[in-house]
């Protein structure tokens, strides 16, 4: 009997692994990741009316 070579997880396993973790409240008091304002587009990209 050979064994395989990559065996897959039984369903309970693969549903442990796979689930969301937690997160600290320290990472929840964050929140959203504040970016710099972006810069003036050019005039090439403005909409024209015909």
């Amino acid at each position: 009997i050979e064994c395989s070579s990559r065996p897959q997880k039984k369903a309970t396993a693969h549903h442990i692994k796979s689930r969301p973790k937690k997160k600290g409240y320290d990472r929840r008091r964050k929140g959203p990741t504040r970016y710099p304002p972006l810069s003036e587009r050019p005039a090439i990209w403005d909409i024209l009316t015909p």
